[in-house]
């Protein structure tokens, strides 16, 4: 009886257990730190499981709880994405339910600093916390980061690079997914497509404006390394590019119908962006 008695209590604390773990937002062990000796940045890396059935937004604020450290990155704390010209008071990141996450962001030293030293002050005397904030302005979960990976310059810059790539990569295949689209759409509908020198010279300008907004702000979240993390701003450009170049085909062009190549070309673009951002592990 005694035995029995026991087996439940034991069983009851790992069901209460597993099941409060079950229905948090945790910060996993998987997140870490990472710097290179010869670079002067300091990378985090935040992994996030969401184990409820919520979607939530929130922001990832960083609290440096040591004094050398603090220095050395010129402040105590801080927002991922704080003070961007996208978003003055930080990045909104979306988790789904039942879902899992991984947040990067770098800030730079003020000077080149002491492994040794830097090793002591985020392992040893964890003054590095991570806290995912509610647009609520609640703590949804705070954790010490503890885990720090010390690499060379090419590793530390890789992301860098590599968001250049996925840029290049994009753009090829939206303008080479546009151009099949437009063909086939063209001529399914019977519509020819307008020769760029009958077009009106208004017509022509506002259309490459909008193209330049569209090429800056991709740029511009390359540039920041924020690429990965605006899968649904840089969605939400190109709907606003296609839905402007409607408008001024109805302005414009309402005698060619192109506006009705532009309609249905910009539902299928819209789609496929979904799927894209949705499924490729780059924007997940």
């Amino acid at each position: 009886m005694k035995h029995k008695f026991s087996l439940i209590v034991l069983l009851s604390i790992l069901f209460v257990g597993c099941s409060q773990q079950e229905d948090e937002v945790v910060i996993t062990n998987d997140s870490e730190l990472y710097t290179s000796s010869h670079v002067k940045l300091l990378g985090f890396s935040i992994s996030i499981d969401n184990h409820t059935e919520q979607e939530i937004d929130y922001y990832v604020k960083i609290d440096i709880e040591d004094d050398w450290l603090s220095k050395q990155l010129g402040q105590n704390e801080f927002v991922f994405g704080e003070g961007s010209a996208l978003s003055e008071k930080g990045t909104i990141y979306d988790l789904k339910p039942d879902s899992s996450d991984i947040i990067g962001e770098r800030v730079e030293f003020d000077q080149q600093v002491n492994e040794d030293r830097l090793k002591q002050s985020i392992q040893d005397n964890q003054s590095v916390k991570a806290s995912l904030i509610s647009i609520n302005d609640e703590v949804l979960v705070s954790e010490y980061i503890t885990n720090l990976t010390v690499t060379d310059e090419e590793g530390i810059l890789k992301n860098r690079d590599h968001s250049f790539f996925i840029l290049i990569l994009i753009l090829i295949l939206l303008v080479g997914t546009s151009y099949l689209i437009d063909k086939a759409v063209r001529k399914w509908l019977g519509i020819e497509k307008p020769k760029r020198q009958d077009l009106p010279k208004a017509y022509k300008w506002l259309e490459q404006g909008a193209n330049i907004v569209l090429n800056v702000v991709l740029f511009y979240l390359t540039i920041q390394g924020e690429i990965r993390d605006n899968g649904n701003l840089i969605m939400a450009m190109f709907i606003i590019t296609l839905t402007f170049e409607i408008l001024l085909n109805i302005i414009f062009l309402s005698k060619t119908k192109e506006y009705l190549v532009s309609l249905i070309h910009l539902a299928i673009i819209i789609i496929i962006l979904a799927i894209f951002i949705e499924t490729t592990p780059f924007f997940n």
